[in-house]
């Protein structure tokens, strides 16, 4: 085996060899030299390119494949091959104007310039074979829709949240067919949990998407403002309302008590003088000797209001 591999080395550097390969090197850079000469020559070609559209509305929906647009181009022969394996799609402004039918027409022509700006080089556009372009849509419709925030919320005792959970925005456009949108109420936002709150908190959830429709959002900021809250009572006594001069009442019981959940801060504040308890006796009724009891009187900011009883007899004294 030796001997055939120092026989071969020595006829690889014998004069013939030498000559061969320095024809190959020759016939090899000519062949470059050529192509190289051929690409650089430009050539009238007429090119298939595929089109996409851009600036069509959220409402619109491209009922097809839009044909591929021919294109008569002065172009390098570089150009022509990074056209065929590289580039072959163009973009087509859609139509600004309010469209009635269900196509609409482009014009090759107005929009050469465009078309021209996404060509390599010096490829000149030299026309169109076909200087229309048909396209084919069908319109969606939109609702504005209500966000429900899908949450589960676990506080530490005595701490509550100040007001429901509010979303920025608070509603969103919906885009998709009418058959769908008419049953559409609201859309909901991914599983949010927390638990132990004893403070407010700011987080973004994503909106959970529904098929064959388009949200104008794909995800809101949920807010949650978080007090500690504490109870405290009231023993009020009893107005009546739209008595006459003339007519005296002994009510049973006289006094109510009232029960109020409020924000720490807040309820340190409160005096018995800030809430009233009545009785309406025009709303009295011969064959009834109770009446309701409402709260006539409240402080805002106020979570929860509870008095007992909620109604009350009454006697009326001759």
């Amino acid at each position: 085996m030796k001997f055939y591999t120092s026989l071969f080395k020595k006829r690889l550097f014998t004069p013939f060899f030498g000559k061969q390969r320095f024809f190959l090197l020759f016939v090899m850079c000519s062949l470059l030299f050529w192509g190289i000469t051929k690409l650089s020559k430009t050539y009238q070609i007429s090119i298939f390119f595929e089109v996409e559209l851009e600036g069509v509305p959220n409402i619109l929906r491209i009922d097809q494949k839009n044909e591929p647009v021919e294109i008569n181009l002065s172009a390098t022969g570089f150009d022509i091959l990074r056209y065929q394996w590289f580039r072959n799609t163009l973009q087509l402004r859609s139509p600004t104007e309010q469209v009635s039918d269900p196509y609409f027409t482009i014009n090759l022509m107005d929009q050469q310039f465009y078309l021209q700006e996404q060509m390599y080089g010096n490829t000149v556009i030299n026309g169109f074979n076909q200087p229309y372009l048909r396209v084919n849509y069908y319109s969606l419709s939109q609702k504005r829709v209500p966000i429900l925030i899908n949450a589960s919320l676990d506080f530490r005792p005595g701490y509550l949240l100040d007001f429901p959970l509010k979303t920025t925005p608070d509603s969103i456009t919906v885009i998709g067919p009418n058959e769908q949108l008419d049953t559409l109420e609201f859309v909901v936002t991914e599983p949010f949990e927390k638990k132990e709150l004893s403070e407010s908190f700011k987080t973004a959830l994503n909106l959970v998407p529904y098929d064959e429709m388009e949200f104008d959002y794909l995800k809101v900021i949920v807010k949650g403002s978080v007090s500690n809250y504490s109870e405290k009572q009231f023993e009020l006594p009893i107005v009546v309302d739209n008595l006459s001069t003339n007519t005296q009442i002994k009510l049973f019981p006289s006094t109510v008590k009232l029960t109020i959940l409020a924000r720490l801060e807040q309820l340190q504040q409160l005096k018995k003088s800030d809430f009233e308890l009545s009785v309406n006796f025009g709303l009295k009724k011969d064959t009834i000797s109770f009446l309701p009891v409402i709260l006539s009187k409240a402080p805002k900011g106020i979570k929860k209001i509870n008095w007992i009883p909620k109604q009350i007899e009454f006697l009326i004294r001759k």
